[in-house]
């Protein structure tokens, strides 16, 4: 039988026999610590988990035992902390072997000092396993003595130093569901207490240092958090940008994430801060009819906009004021793009043209004429010499961005195809690598061709206008425009064939005028998959397994018009009706939660005056639910 884990009873077994999984094996042992962590980062959960069962078979006298505390002992040590939950819950036999522990505990009257064994609580806190806690709560129910010992650690940690126990104890009371509403937590220091899904209302956490603690889904109700230190606290939540008696249209994030440019129906534009969800300027100026016609340059310093129909602007970025208006179209912009290094302007039209502008002098470079039918959609190349258009006489060019000639002609169609079959082109997006272009269009199946050479690499089966590559060059994800379900699917760039099929939405995707960018985005790390759908849902999938992993739906029938990740990759945007919501990707994570099942915060009275270390979003976001008083000012 297993005695009850210390913290010292997990260590090294010299006895363990490491057999390495493909992905690991090929890196040479001697290589730098440094370059190994950088090729480690890029493996996948399937490949630590290989690694993690080839590496803890242990041996006694030649024959395999299972020794979860080794394994325990490895997860830490070897397997990266972003990987080590998905680790842990594949390993049934360390659920098995916690449990296990916990019964030994008990059975011996000694299940209030799990707390103090910090090792071991560690791996209770990364599992966090239902079954575990549910053990735990029958436990508590059953004895009252149990509550009061672990209440003791919380009361003892505001005057002795005993904080990280303390912590673990108020968080098993918040995990066991314990009804922690009007308890007298004044002066507690529990720091990185992980309390979500506790139930608090009306608490005294006056002077507490709560710093780093995780309230999410926690009820706060008319708790009073007066010069408690809140610094870095999680309360799973973002603000909402609220845009009160006015209709919006579309939605812009800017490059670095600091910026979200909100059309309105009156061909006005706001600009937000997405720090503090202020609105720091309004100016005039649109997307027109379609959403590619509204772009921040890479530096997110300017905003290219129309000024009207064919006219379009450059703002600068935080004021008022207008930088040119770029005159020389004849008929309505479709579609705008700026160069990598945001030095030029392209701009395409229905007038069968593109112009290429210079931004700091707002000159015409180069009209680049050659299309039979309306430009729908610009973009440049990633090293910025090439520039594709895409028209709907079925033809993407691309051209020489310095000299402006014609570099390729590609069709969608043969060409000598009757007019009354050519696809009509709505977007062309090069691959992050520069090295493929694709076109997604209204009428036959999608094509990706070779920049280099002008070859159609593949033709994909699928029918759609909604086009985007992963930041990872990896795949090619289409939702189809028609055929009931408005499913989604992820091609192979390199082979061609079709990797997963994505769970569709109930009606069509959301387009905003045949815009990818503004109806399904790839995370930048390329794991996961957004889209918006007309059904008022977004949904999240994993490029990886092609698994839903979460539907977000808006209540009385909202429209969501956009959706967006922000640049870092850890806040998931979608405009619904006049609001833009915010959902942090990070929290998503865990695939399982304890305690009750509230899906939001509840801080309504909640009274923040005095309140060190606030962050501004965190600030921002107690106001909007309900709480009273100001920070203390930092």
């Amino acid at each position: 039988m297993l005695s009850p884990v210390s913290n010292s009873a997990i260590t090294h077994d010299p006895a363990t026999q490491k057999s390495l999984s493909p992905s690991l094996a090929s890196l040479p042992v001697w290589l730098p610590p440094e370059i190994r962590e950088i090729i480690e980062k890029q493996l996948e959960v399937a490949d630590w988990q290989k690694f993690f069962k080839a590496s803890a078979i242990v041996t006694r006298n030649g024959e395999p035992i299972n020794s979860p505390a080794l394994k325990w002992h490895l997860l830490q040590k070897k397997v990266p902390a972003d990987y080590q939950y998905d680790v842990a819950i594949s390993d049934k036999s360390l659920q098995a072997f916690a449990l296990n522990q916990l019964k030994i505990l008990w059975h011996s009257h000694q299940l209030a000092q799990v707390v103090e064994k910090l090792a071991f609580f560690d791996l209770l806190k990364l599992l966090g396993s239902p079954a575990l806690f549910r053990f735990l709560q029958e436990r508590i129910e059953e004895d009252a003595e149990l509550e009061h010992k672990l209440l003791s650690w919380v009361e003892r940690s505001k005057t002795e130093e005993v904080q990280t126990i303390a912590a673990n104890a108020l968080m098993l009371l918040a995990k066991a569901d314990v009804d922690m509403s009007g308890h007298d937590f004044k002066g507690i220091r529990v720091p990185g207490a992980d309390l979500s899904g506790g139930q608090f209302d009306g608490a005294q956490f006056e002077g507490a240092d709560l710093s780093h603690v995780n309230f999410r889904r926690a009820r706060l109700r008319g708790a009073n958090l007066q010069r408690a230190n809140l610094a870095g606290v999680n309360f799973g939540e973002l603000p909402v940008i609220n845009i009160d008696g006015k209709s919006t249209k579309n939605c812009f994030y800017s490059p670095d994430g600091c910026w979200l440019a909100i059309e309105m129906q009156d061909h006005q534009i706001n600009l937000y801060r997405t720090e503090n969800s202020e609105l720091v300027c309004t100016f005039e100026g649109g997307s027109g009819e379609y959403s590619d016609s509204m772009v921040f340059s890479p530096d997110s310093k300017f905003l290219a906009a129309l000024r009207w129909w064919s006219e379009p602007g450059l703002w600068k970025v935080g004021s008022r004021e207008v930088g040119h208006i770029l005159e020389g179209h004849g008929g309505h912009v479709r579609s705008l793009a700026f160069s990598p290094n945001g030095k030029i302007l392209a701009s395409g039209s229905v007038d069968q043209t593109v112009r290429l502008w210079g931004v700091d002098s707002g000159k015409e470079r180069h009209v680049l004429i050659g299309h039979t039918d309306k430009v729908t959609s610009v973009r440049f190349s990633p090293n910025g010499e090439l520039l594709a258009s895409g028209s709907k006489d079925g033809t993407v060019k691309l051209w020489r961005v310095e000299s402006g000639d014609v570099f390729h002609t590609l069709h969608q169609n043969p060409p000598d195809s009757p007019s009354y079959v050519r696809s009509r082109i709505v977007s062309v997006r090069f691959s992050p690598n520069g090295e493929f272009v694709a076109a997604g269009n209204r009428d036959t199946k999608i094509k990706l061709w070779k920049v280099e050479s002008g070859e159609n690499l593949h033709t994909f089966n699928a029918y759609g206008y909604l086009v985007n590559f992963s930041p990872n060059n990896e795949f090619l994800a289409i939702f189809e425009a028609w055929g009931g379900n408005w499913k989604g699917a992820l091609f192979s760039v390199e082979s061609g064939k079709l990797w997963k099929t994505l769970e569709g939405h109930s009606s069509e995707v959301r387009r905003w005028k045949f815009s990818p960018d503004s109806s399904m985005k790839f995370s930048p790390d390329s794991k996961l998959l957004a889209s918006n759908g007309r059904d008022g849902t977004v949904k999240l999938s994993s490029v990886e397994s092609g698994q839903l992993l979460r539907t977000f739906k808006e209540r009385d029938g909202r429209k969501i018009t956009w959706v967006d990740f922000s640049p870092e990759g850890r806040v998931l945007m979608w405009k619904a009706g006049n609001i833009v919501r915010q959902q942090k990707v990070d929290s998503l994570k865990v695939g399982t939660y304890w305690g009750p099942s509230q899906k939001k915060l509840k801080v309504t009275n909640m009274s923040i005056q005095g309140a060190l270390g606030l962050s501004r979003v965190n600030q921002v976001l107690l106001k909007q639910k309900g709480a009273n008083g100001e920070p203390a000012l930092v």
